[in-house]
C-alpha cells in the first residue's frame, strides 16, 4: 500500500508499582510517578515532532550505541509537574560509507 507506521515513544526512569487486577480477565497495570512523567514526555514528543524523547534522568545513565545520537531539546515544563525537566531527542546517526 506504500505506507509504513510512524511511532512515537518516550523514556524515563523511576520506581513503578506493578499490580494484577481482575478475576476472570486479569490485567497487569503499572502505576507511579515515573509512568505519569513518561506519559507527559510522550505528549511533548507529539508537540515537538520528535519520534523518541528521553529524560535527562535516564540519558546520563544510558550508554547509547554509536549508531544513535542524543540532542538536548531544552528544559520544558510538563503538565501537572512542579519541576521543569530537560529532554533529549534520540536519533539515528547518518551512516556515510566511503
Amino acid at each position: 500500500f506504500g505506507l509504513f507506521p510512524c511511532l512515537k515513544a518516550s523514556l524515563h526512569i523511576g520506581n513503578v508499582v506493578r499490580a494484577e487486577i481482575g478475576d476472570v480477565k486479569t490485567q497487569i497495570v503499572l502505576h507511579g510517578d515515573a509512568m505519569n512523567t513518561t506519559a507527559r514526555i510522550l505528549e511533548k514528543s507529539h508537540e515537538s515532532n520528535n519520534e523518541l524523547l528521553c529524560s535527562v534522568h535516564l540519558i546520563y545513565r544510558l550508554e547509547l550505541p554509536k549508531i544513535f545520537k542524543s540532542n538536548s531539546i531544552g528544559v520544558v515544563s510538563l503538565k501537572g509537574k512542579e519541576k521543569e525537566i530537560e529532554l533529549f531527542s534520540i536519533e539515528e546517526e547518518e551512516v556515510v560509507t566511503i
